[in-house]
């Protein structure tokens, strides 16, 4: 009566990522070639942490399944099946699961975001078979990896410069006509603020009757070679951390804003970015 629902659950989460999203995944190989190294870094990451994300989706389906069939009595208990169902039934996630993705704590939120991601990254495997991807927005709660993916922009942009990785540096801006200097900009949703609020293209203090957490307008990143100066007079910027979630536990990378007053005060309040979930 405790793994029913979440097994159901899953069987409807399942069926909308196509089953594992075999047959999307075979057309999108016809689409693309099967040489990954005539891919962009770019549409190379887009296609491993889609891999990655049908893979997890196959190996919790094979794993629910080999539970159901236990507790419908066509299967035998095993100690790994049994360690699987006590962490189910007290809501927890398997390690097996956490260590392909270290997720949400709870297993039934677990499996919901496993196939929005999924989902999401259905649509980014199309851009990329369009070559749109980096002309919208693109949505880093989308990601297992939005670190991953920011590096593989980095790696791109070096080479369409001609500059070592380690002679660019990240620029950011409320505004893409800021960054208008830079070869590949790209805007940036799925943030939440913390600690703050922004108004036009400057940090402002949290009202009374506003949410700590709020989400983030649009940001634009973009890399740019070291000496070229910052989209912003240094006087009124602020270095804030983005984090993987609002447990603040993993550090992605930082941002440079614009800020107002004093910077001591953003400090104290604990501004910080962390990825909408």
């Amino acid at each position: 009566s405790t793994l029913g629902p979440l097994i159901d659950l899953w069987s409807g989460l399942y069926g909308q990522v196509g089953g594992g999203g075999g047959r999307r995944a075979a057309a999108t190989r016809g689409q693309q070639g099967n040489d990954p190294g005539k891919r962009s870094p770019v549409d190379q990451f887009v296609h491993l942490e889609y891999e990655r994300a049908q893979g997890l989706c196959k190996l919790v389906d094979r794993m629910l399944s080999d539970l159901k069939k236990v507790i419908y009595g066509t299967a035998l208990m095993t100690p790994t099946i049994q360690a699987m169902g006590i962490r189910l039934m007290k809501g927890e996630v398997p390690p097996a699961w956490e260590k392909r993705w270290e997720g949400p704590e709870k297993a039934q939120l677990y499996l919901t975001l496993l196939v929005r991601k999924t989902r999401a990254l259905e649509t980014w495997v199309d851009k990329v078979a369009s070559g749109s991807l980096l002309r919208d927005a693109v949505d880093f709660s989308d990601l297992f990896s939005p670190g991953t993916f920011l590096n593989a922009v980095r790696q791109q942009t070096s080479r369409e410069l001609g500059v070592p990785m380690d002679k660019t540096r990240l620029a950011s801006a409320w505004s893409r006509d800021k960054l208008k200097a830079s070869n590949t900009v790209i805007a940036v949703n799925g943030l939440c603020l913390e600690g703050a609020e922004v108004e036009g293209e400057r940090l402002t203090p949290v009202a009374g009757t506003s949410a700590e957490v709020a989400n983030s307008p649009t940001l634009y990143l973009s890399f740019r070679p070291s000496n070229q100066p910052d989209p912003h007079s240094a006087f009124e910027t602020l270095s804030i951390p983005v984090y993987l979630s609002n447990t603040r536990e993993k550090h992605l990378f930082d941002v440079t804003i614009p800020s107002h007053g004093d910077a001591s005060r953003w400090v104290l309040a604990g501004v910080a970015f962390c990825l909408r979930e």
